[in-house]
């Protein structure tokens, strides 16, 4: 199966990265750009299952494919047959001699369906650069969450309402009445 990894370290303990990174509530928070359709129900195990909501807003199945505190856990789309799925498996690991620090080894792995076998023979190879790169920017993403003040007490950042306009970053020279 084609898969691609990315690393990163954070200052934060394995059990803190864990607690928050597996949590599907916090997935807004760094998982490539998705919402929380359906939230889990009851406390997180294996075979859990979760909605999320891309921003194309195709509802996405997944589910928790491996969870192993404070060392690992595996999200992957629960996609029937003939549809390919994808797992993204993240490992929160201690680093040598830096109790205070995580390293975040984020692995995506394609399983394809008949159709997916073929987009494979197509690329190439060019698949698993893409798997790598997109590893790489969800484990950046997963460092620059648990660095929100947020993350350190464990709860996901408060969401701007829907429909309230973003803030504006104000100019010199612009009015404060602007």
């Amino acid at each position: 199966m084609p898969e691609g990894s990315g690393e990163a370290t954070v200052a934060t303990s394995p059990q803190a990265a864990f607690r928050y990174l597996a949590d599907p509530h916090h997935a807004p928070d760094w998982f490539a750009g998705v919402e929380l359709a359906e939230p889990p129900r009851g406390p997180l195990s294996v075979e859990t299952t979760w909605r999320f909501t891309q921003r194309s807003g195709r509802m996405v199945p997944v589910r928790m494919a491996v969870y192993e505190p404070p060392r690992r856990f595996a999200w992957q789309t629960a996609y029937s047959f003939p549809r390919s799925n994808l797992r993204w498996a993240l490992e929160c690991l201690p680093v040598e001699n830096e109790p205070s620090q995580t390293l975040l080894r984020l692995t995506i792995r394609l399983d394809p369906g008949p159709l997916g076998w073929l987009t494979l023979l197509l690329t190439f190879g060019r698949s698993e650069r893409t798997l790598a790169a997109r590893a790489q920017e969800a484990a950046e993403h997963a460092r620059a969450a648990l660095l929100e003040p947020t993350a350190q007490e464990g709860r996901a950042r408060p969401k701007r309402p829907q429909g309230s306009p973003k803030r504006r970053k104000r100019r010199r020279g612009d009015s404060p009445a602007q």
